[in-house]
């Protein structure tokens, strides 16, 4: 109806954004991926409006107040279903002027399987690896990201329910031997605790 109304103190709405690619692909459903073949141009033209619609939202927030001079975040998981040739086509010229609108630093998170989107991140020059995924390399992440970007990962979150605190623990201390020494990691789930995660499988990690 037109009248504005404050925020209210207790909602804090994330500085982020779901990535142009899983938002595209939660409105199209599984469609999408045949529409990346078999319709081209509609797709280019689709991805370019959700685009808009994102860097609309990072606007929104900042006349808020929320996310100001903190950059770009994309949460892109659906991404990683993506061949390298699929995300330089049709994906990445988005991210990079949703980042251009925002300004960086530049965090992607994608849960997924990326080890073929690592050397893309590597050539942007991504500023930040958000919580990846544990059926991602440590050592290909090493070898791309490794001491150019922040890193946050990536303990498989199933362990943390069926696993014992010695798998947890053996998981975690492998992620510290492998990306430590590069300066810039921050050992954590990949991503998000499920239900029924046991206390002391969170507290083997802690002690690694």
């Amino acid at each position: 109806d037109g009248v504005v109304q404050p925020l209210p103190t207790r909602l804090t709405p994330s500085g982020g954004s779901l990535g142009v690619f899983t938002l595209a692909t939660d409105l199209r459903g599984p469609d999408i991926f045949l529409d990346l073949y078999e319709r081209p141009g509609f797709m280019r033209e689709f991805l370019n409006i959700v685009t808009d619609k994102v860097i609309g939202r990072y606007k929104w927030l900042h006349s808020l107040g929320v996310g100001v001079g903190h950059g770009t975040s994309l949460i892109d998981d659906a991404s990683s279903n993506l061949s390298p040739w699929l995300y330089r086509e049709f994906v990445l010229p988005c991210v990079l002027r949703v980042a251009e609108a925002v300004g960086r630093p530049l965090r992607i998170h994608v849960d997924g399987p990326a080890d073929h989107l690592l050397p893309i991140y590597q050539e942007i020059e991504l500023d930040e690896l958000v919580s990846f995924g544990p059926r991602t390399d440590l050592e290909k992440v090493r070898e791309r990201l490794g001491g150019r970007a922040l890193l946050s990962g990536n303990i498989d979150p199933i362990l943390f329910v069926h696993g014992s605190p010695d798998d947890v623990y053996r998981a975690a201390w492998h992620a510290l031997e492998v990306l430590a020494p590069c300066g810039g990691f921050l050992l954590q789930d990949g991503n998000n605790l499920p239900p029924g995660a046991r206390f002391e499988n969170i507290t083997a990690m802690l002690r690694a």
